[in-house]
């Protein structure tokens, strides 16, 4: 079994600790024939096995474990073992090469699980490549093997640092301190974390503006949109004839149905605040909303991470480590001028100073103001009442950090930016339990929610239909994400993937009415949110990628879009003044003196259709007494009758007067 071509019998392999005897593959055919003479175990010549004396020998003697050690340090004790792990891994650190280092101190930490300074190194080898994740890890189990270790704590708070916890991070920098108050590094580090935890919550307090303000747009266009199909319906009825003649009694029983009937903004819930021990009908003193707001979490419980689905809102927090927000306007009212708190004699105004600043206080009314939601929730008694959320939303990039245009503010009357010719910036929404991006023909979905031990095909099972989406644990049955779609994809083309550590699912949307030439919001192929359950998305947060549509598509598209411009240009010629070379529709100001011109409008203007209203001075016909009286039609002054052209005999009068036929013929007055 174990003999070579030449007689002598091999023993384990060199290369190969798990080889420990040659068996030859076979018979060479000719000299050259050396695929035979390979081990067929470990595929290794025979020359790289040890040479044996006799064929009954024992490879796991202490003898032969001696010989075997120079060749696999695996079989080395643990400790020695990871010496020398350790050894390359540090050479590799220093050349740079931290992908060999991180390897190295794995293979390491599995020779010595507790040593906590390889723990330690791994962690900032995992720092240098991005793997914040991993680092943390490492970082919390080094402290909890060595509490005392100030590096330890010092390399948590980076971890945390990265991770976007810096109020944990500020603590663990504290604790370094602590142990090393000498030590310079770790006492500018716990600054730099101070600083960059101020600026973190300012820019959370910024984000939780936006994201309520994105909730109270919503319930304003719902608003709107029930009001408008309230006047279509009554022109349809037969009500009015057109919807400038909306109010009255129609716009007030609008208004009181609307309010007793009033529902959140599709996707979202109302929150539940109140003022814990305060007695029922007491109020703040800035504007009548308690202080005591509790804005829900819209997601589930997460690590806190950024990136994480949402934002914890939660007053009361104990401790005094974290940080709360209250979108509340939570300034004090001023006492009047001639009080007695600001008249002392000594003419201290120490009371009235926090409003010297006019600018703030104008800001703080701003944003008191866009935050203020008392007209879309309804009216509730006590000390308990209805809000706003935050939406339940966050623009993230593809590994879940947050992204810049998150904080959001609209386009013009909701517009959005479309892209054709390019492909725009990557921009993910996270729900809380979905993670997506889309294209004109592509739905990209990331169940985020599912642990990396279970993204195997193994372990998880995802079930595509026209309209639903289903991912589940196959052993738990646990359900990570399900829904009915926003619209409906192609389920023998959409597709997952995995790579040990995220779940990528793409779903192949159907388009079937863009397919067909269908024109407006029933075609358009950007959805504004993934399931039905969701709160929908923004318009304009998110740019419409139409850069992967179909060629023909495309160049349908095009030809549209240069008739349209062509049209436009063609109207502009038109319109064009001779005088300023101006549209006389919009800047032409040569005529306005003269009373006899009367300005061409553009096209569309005033169309009841669109739903334009003309609210100048409180102008409506459904209230005719806000209406001025025109004066009387007056007659117009005898200017004499004009002449005939031609005679009774069909002839053409001819004027010796003037050279022009048809003057008036006025009676000479004497």
């Amino acid at each position: 079994m174990g003999y070579d071509t030449f007689g002598c019998f091999r023993g384990w392999c060199t290369r190969n600790a798990t080889c420990l005897e040659y068996v030859a593959s076979g018979e060479p055919v000719d000299p050259a024939d050396v695929g035979p003479l390979r081990c067929s175990r470990c595929r290794c010549l025979p020359q790289e096995h040890v040479p044996a004396i006799a064929e009954g020998y024992d490879p796991n003697s202490s003898e032969q474990l001696a010989a075997r050690r120079r060749y696999d340090v695996r079989l080395l004790p643990p400790d020695e073992r990871a010496a020398i792990f350790k050894g390359r891994a540090d050479a590799a650190f220093k050349v740079r090469n931290y992908r060999t280092a991180y390897l190295e101190y794995t293979r390491a930490i599995e020779a010595t699980p507790d040593n906590h300074l390889l723990l330690g190194n791994r962690c900032q080898t995992y720092i240098k490549v991005g793997k914040h994740e991993a680092a943390l890890l490492d970082a919390e189990r080094a402290v909890s093997l060595a509490p005392e270790w100030a590096k330890g704590q010092y390399r948590l708070g980076m971890c945390l640092q990265l991770n976007m916890r810096h109020d944990e991070s500020v603590c663990a920098f504290t604790k370094a301190c602590a142990l090393e108050p000498q030590n310079k590094e770790t006492q500018k580090a716990l600054d730099t974390a101070r600083s960059k935890a101020a600026e973190w919550h300012t820019k959370q307090e910024k984000l939780a503006k936006a994201r309520k303000r994105t909730t109270i747009r919503q319930s304003s266009d719902q608003y709107e949109e029930a009001k408008f199909e309230a006047k279509m319906e009554a022109k349809k009825k037969g009500l009015i004839k057109d919807i400038s003649q909306w109010g009255g009694e129609l716009a007030d029983t609008f208004e009181k149905d609307y309010r007793e009937n009033l529902r959140p903004p599709a996707g979202v819930e109302f929150a539940l605040t109140y003022k814990p021990g305060a007695e029922p009908g007491e109020e703040d003193g800035g504007g009548g909303v308690h202080s005591g707001l509790l804005l829900e979490d819209n997601v589930e419980d997460g690590d806190g991470d950024v990136g994480g689905g949402g934002l914890a809102l939660e007053d009361n927090l104990e401790g005094g480590g974290d940080f709360q927000i209250a979108l509340e306007e939570n300034t004090e009212e001023a006492a009047p001028k001639d009080s007695d708190a600001d008249s002392d004699d000594d003419g201290d105004t120490s009371a009235t100073s926090f409003s010297d600043d006019d600018s703030e206080d104008d800001e703080a009314k701003r944003d008191a103001a866009l935050l203020d939601d008392s007209n879309w929730v309804p009216q509730t008694d006590g000390d308990t009442r209805l809000t706003l959320p935050p939406r339940n939303y966050t623009l993230v990039h593809e590994d879940g950090r947050l992204h810049t245009k998150d904080e959001f503010e609209p386009m013009s009357f909701g517009m959005q930016r479309i892209h054709n010719d390019d492909e725009p910036e990557p921009v993910w929404v996270q729900t809380p339990t979905a993670r997506w991006l889309q294209s004109a023909s592509e739905l990209t979905v990331i169940p985020w929610t599912v642990p990396r031990e279970l993204c195997r095909g193994s372990e998880i099972k995802v079930s595509f239909a026209r309209r639903q989406l289903h991912v589940q644990a196959v052993k738990s049955k646990e359900i990570f994400m399900a829904g009915e779609l926003e619209s409906t994809i192609n389920p023998n083309t959409s597709t997952w993937t995995t790579d040990g550590t995220t779940i990528m699912i793409t779903c192949v949307k159907e388009n079937l009415l863009l397919w067909n030439g269908a024109r407006g919001k029933e075609a358009d192929s950007h959805w504004h949110r993934l399931f039905k359950h969701d709160q929908f998305v923004e318009r304009g947060m998110i740019a419409a990628n139409y850069f992967d549509i179909p060629e023909e598509m495309r160049r349908r598209n095009k030809m549209s879009e240069l008739q349209r411009k062509d049209k436009e240009a063609k109207e502009k010629e038109a319109n064009l003044c001779p005088l300023c070379d101006k549209d006389v529709r919009f800047f032409c100001e040569c005529r306005t003196e003269d009373k006899d011109y009367e300005r061409p409008l553009p096209q569309g203007w005033k169309d009841s259709k669109l739903g334009f209203e003309d609210n100048y001075d409180g102008y409506s016909l459904a209230e005719p007494a806000k209406l001025k009286e025109a004066p009387p039609p007056q007659p117009r002054p005898y200017q004499g009758r004009i002449a005939p052209k031609y005679g009774l005999d069909g002839t053409a009068l001819e004027c010796k007067d003037c050279d022009l036929p048809g003057f008036r013929m006025l009676k000479e007055c004497d």
